[in-house]
């Protein structure tokens, strides 16, 4: 069995992240690029207008899906965000899919911020002690406060979930918390 470690397992990471999102963006556009011969095994998904036509039939159940797959992309986090993103405006449209995501990335938010802040409470607490690059960036978000999560939430560089978890595990407040994500997010 291989043991990945460090910058192993960073690569790795990357590289897995990278395939599942090709694969999530050629799944969604799919009906786009697919020969005629191959569109009838796509079922409701074989036209772009099939699956505008599938999704509009399923109604609310469809923006609780969409809702639910924001959420677990938060927690497990296979592909980016900006996947689901497209995804969500190529198949509701830009004006459905502008709240949904909204609403999405902003509870998937919550849900980490709040699985942050427990692993604080219940497991990471000596270990911040210990790892002095741990503490240090704990400490820059603990005391930038809603700021510091805005800056990070506003720049491309970091990811959005990272951020979560991070913000949950400096015991940041949740209003600010929440505030300072819907704004950062908002461009």
């Amino acid at each position: 069995m291989v043991n990945l470690n460090g910058r192993h397992a960073v690569r790795f990471k990357k590289i897995v992240r990278w395939v599942a999102t090709t694969l999530f963006v050629a799944a969604i556009t799919l009906p786009y690029w697919a020969p005629p011969s191959l569109r009838p095994i796509l079922g409701p998904f074989s036209s772009p207008e099939r699956a505008r036509a599938f999704i509009a039939d399923h109604g609310v159940w469809s923006w609780a899906a969409y809702l639910a797959l924001w959420i677990i992309q938060s927690v497990i986090a296979p592909l980016p965000a900006f996947a689901l993103t497209l995804a969500g405006a190529a198949l509701f449209g830009f004006w459905i899919a502008l709240p949904l995501t909204t609403v999405g990335a902003m509870a998937g938010a919550a849900v980490t911020f709040a699985i942050g802040h427990r692993l604080r409470s219940a497991v990471l607490q000596h270990e911040l002690r210990s790892d002095a690059r741990a503490a240090r960036l704990e400490r820059f978000v603990r005391e930038r406060g809603a700021w510091g999560i805005f800056a990070l939430r506003i720049l491309p560089l970091f990811p959005f979930d990272p951020v979560s978890y991070l913000a949950g595990f400096a015991r940041i407040e949740w209003r600010p918390f929440l505030l300072a994500t819907f704004l950062g997010m908002m461009p």
